[in-house]
């Protein structure tokens, strides 16, 4: 019986040379006598859906997907690090509180230290004073012993950036923390703030826009 040699591509630089924004990128095909040719693809996209209308198992194409979606997640990171994104955003975050407060201080009160929740990402060079407000970095055993004390108590959560409805967005969350060791109860106070992250104007940085609840 005749051997067929499917045709099997590697997309291995595709992904390893993927940017942000995306470049034109080469891949190796191998024909079914075997000999080796390179065809160019617009960029790493075109050359995954390439792969995935190829005769790959589920798991190879899910693999080279996911291996593309972190390259480009972790570039993002990487912008959004340099330009202290993070700061900007509980900076603008505590600004509108203290609008708010100025507005109804019957329903807000300024607090004398912001409690932050730690995250390896987001707050990992914070400073211990923002707009002139004292805010401390509390890690998880630190927010046990917290509500051991307290029994409960405000707590702000600034999370990483994430990918959404084709738009980077950092979102900062207002909880009440309560519980114990085992099962910290987080309650959302709906008050936080949302941002998209953008270029600016002169394209020396990145600038937040707060999205409208």
């Amino acid at each position: 019986m005749r051997r067929r040699n499917y045709r099997r591509f590697s997309a291995t630089s595709a992904i390893a040379n993927a940017g942000w924004p995306l470049k034109y990128e080469d891949i190796t095909t191998k024909q079914n006598h075997g000999r080796q040719t390179r065809k160019r693809f617009q960029n790493p996209a075109l050359a995954i859906a390439r792969v995935v209308g190829s005769k790959l198992t589920m798991k190879q194409t899910f693999t080279i997907i996911t291996a593309f979606l972190l390259t480009l997640n972790l570039t993002a990171q990487s912008a959004v690090d340099s330009n202290n994104i993070y700061i900007k955003a509980l900076s603008t975050h505590l600004d509108y509180l203290e609008e708010f407060n100025q507005e109804r201080p019957d329903l807000i009160t300024i607090p004398d230290i912001y409690f932050i929740e730690a995250d390896r990402i987001s707050t990992d060079n914070f400073p211990t004073e923002v707009n002139g407000q004292k805010i401390k970095i509390l890690t998880r055993e630190q927010i046990v012993e917290k509500v051991r004390s307290d029994g409960s108590f405000s707590l702000l959560a600034v999370r990483p950036v994430q990918w959404r409805n084709g738009q980077m967005e950092i979102h900062v969350i207002e909880f009440v923390v309560s519980g114990n060791k085992r099962n910290l109860d987080y309650v959302n106070q709906m008050n936080g703030s949302s941002f998209v992250v953008k270029n600016s104007p002169d394209c020396n940085g990145l600038e937040l826009e707060k999205i409208k609840k």
